[in-house]
């Protein structure tokens, strides 16, 4: 038996128990729970509605469901409903593994909450504004096919939902098959094109990865990692990979491709013209210079679309920059007073946030507490001041290259190597525990928001407008 093969052997099993002391740990809280019914609640305003509102939740990702286990801790003052065009989560930081390990697929999934909530498997297709009340249009989904649910006169099932508070994390579209597409309503469907594209990888020789973000790293680490005997080429107009990542971060991920046989082309542009004439095709791609790039496989990682077009006809276009939603800097949509939005598919101008994971789940709290401040009424919070007591957000995230290695930042702070990945597994296991409404992982990333907060204004700081501008990413 070979060194790597011990290493690697040794590495799961430590992860494994890691695993295993969490969920022992989580059991017991839920049994002490049962017994003693001991609530552990988020840090809010303790003052309570006086009469029950309804809230609606679009979208079950990082804000949504943020969202949905914050105001879930109010019990009975608030009527939630999640709403979602998939009836399953997916923790997309971690979905690339899967790619090359489709079991691991299993690890990052669950069946979105609907013990203290409703929820809704559905397509919103029709956003109906009042105050103090307006309407949701749904297009129902068939949870047993995936497809849309229709009547016995063959006609599609829709239902009209009302709501008081309305939060929007609809979140944004990306290349397929990074993130789950329109079509992919059901795990079962996910899973397939999991399989599909473990496939793929596997039969290819030469796997052309457009896009030197942290996607596409991520993405080349995970398959060489698996495959290090496949040639795996980056393409970017960018001279470095990942840009706006603080150089520690850079320096690292870039050596261990190199190291790793990872070919590097950077500094010229995709030919063609962006976004739909772009020279790329299923066998490669040719740069502005002409020089072609063939390959078995090709992945486009690059750049994402908020997904809120649903809100277009009754809003109008001068509420959305691009496709994202124009907020205030209470993070409600412009003009209205029960309307938010939260993640990926909104844009705040002041602020103008990395599209995080992390960051979307603090906006949900700030959009939590404001809606207990109105039902209180009671001034408003301003973000970010209001969450994180800072004028801006840590900044954290982590890249992985394969299984056991990886680059986290915090801030300006990074580390590399076998630390980072395993801080890369903490993150994953515990964030779908909390998805799952698990009490151990519900715990964990209250006290983790919480640290969060404090150790980026006192420890590891950041400067706000230059390095705000210097980090701002495509991931």
């Amino acid at each position: 038996m070979t060194t790597n093969v011990i290493m690697t052997s040794a590495w799961r099993i430590f992860l494994s128990l890691l695993e295993m002391t969490f969920f022992t740990l989580d059991q017991a809280l839920e049994i002490t729970k049962a017994m003693f019914g001991v609530p552990f609640y988020y840090l809010r305003n303790n003052k309570m509605p006086k009469k029950r509102k309804r809230v609606v939740i679009i979208g079950a990702g990082f804000a949504g469901l943020t969202a949905q286990r914050s105001i879930c801790e109010y019990g009975d003052e608030f009527d939630v409903t999640v709403i979602d065009m998939k009836n399953y989560f997916e923790y997309t930081p971690g979905i690339l593994r899967s790619f090359v390990n489709p079991k691991h697929i299993t690890r990052l999934t669950g069946k979105i909450p609907s013990k203290r909530n409703k929820f809704i498997f559905g397509e919103v297709i029709g956003f109906k504004r009042g105050e103090p009340t307006g309407e949701l249009t749904v297009k129902l989904i068939d949870k047993s096919t995936g497809a849309t649910k229709r009547t016995s006169n063959d006609v599609e099932e829709v239902i009209h939902v009302p709501y008081d508070y309305l939060l929007i994390g609809s979140g944004s579209s990306y290349e397929q098959p990074i993130k789950p597409q329109k079509y992919e309503t059901t795990l079962q469907i996910r899973k397939k094109t999991i399989e599909n594209e473990y496939n793929k990888i596997q039969k290819a020789k030469a796997i052309l990865i457009i896009g030197g973000g942290p996607v596409g790293v991520e993405l080349a680490g995970e398959i060489l990692t698996q495959f290090p005997n496949k040639n795996v080429i980056i393409t970017d107009m960018a001279k470095t990979i990942c840009p706006s990542f603080p150089k520690a971060s850079v320096d690292y991920m870039t050596s261990w491709l190199i190291e790793h046989n990872c070919e590097l082309i950077l500094g010229t542009p995709i030919g063609g013209t962006f976004p739909n004439g772009l020279l790329i095709d299923e066998n490669g791609c040719t740069l502005s210079n002409d020089q072609r790039i063939n390959a078995d496989l090709v992945y486009k990682c690059m750049g994402f679309k908020a997904t809120a077009e649903f809100m277009k006809t009754d809003l109008g276009t001068k509420h959305f920059k691009g496709n994202s939603l124009i907020v205030d800097d209470q993070l409600r949509v412009l003009e209205t007073s029960n309307v938010f939005g939260m993640g990926d598919c909104m844009i705040h101008s002041k602020s103008n946030d990395i599209k995080l994971g992390h960051t979307a789940e603090i906006n949900a709290h700030l959009v939590v507490e404001n809606i207990v401040r109105l039902s209180n009424n009671e001034k408003l919070l301003s973000y970010p001041e209001g969450v994180v007591n800072n004028n801006h957000v840590p900044h954290i995230y982590c890249v992985s290259l394969g299984e056991f290695d990886g680059s986290l930042c915090f801030n300006n702070f990074i580390i590399n190597g076998k630390i980072a990945a395993l801080m890369k597994h903490i993150l994953e296991v515990s964030k779908v525990a909390a998805c799952n409404e698990r009490i151990a992982g519900k715990l964990f990333w209250q006290l983790a928001d919480l640290s969060s907060i404090y150790i980026s204004k006192y420890l590891f700081t950041t400067s706000s407008a230059q390095d705000k501008e210097k980090l701002k990413s495509k991931i």
